[in-house]
């Protein structure tokens, strides 16, 4: 599913939107709340996105969050290294 999922992400927006590189999803993978920054200083492994998805219009936002909807994937904004964006723990 994962691989499918991906696939299509880079068949609806394209190749150079649909990102993997793994020094990228390591940045990804928290953000600026307390508990993740004290949780990534004593070596916490913190989950990482599936991938990075850049859209570059308010239209390819809105195409991909109804790809993701209709399958029921989760999507957590970015909003740029400009404070918290804080995304819901997994339960």
């Amino acid at each position: 599913m994962t691989i499918d999922i991906i696939g299509e992400l880079k068949d609806l927006l394209g190749d150079d939107r649909v990102h993997q590189d793994p020094d990228l999803l390591a940045k990804r993978a928290t953000d600026t709340w307390p508990l993740k920054l004290v949780q990534k200083a004593v070596g916490t492994t913190m989950e990482q996105p599936l991938c990075v998805v850049q859209p570059k219009s308010t239209n390819e936002v809105a195409t991909l969050l109804q790809f993701l909807n209709e399958r029921a994937v989760a999507a957590v904004p970015y909003g740029g290294f400009r404070g918290q964006w804080g995304c819901p723990a997994k339960s």
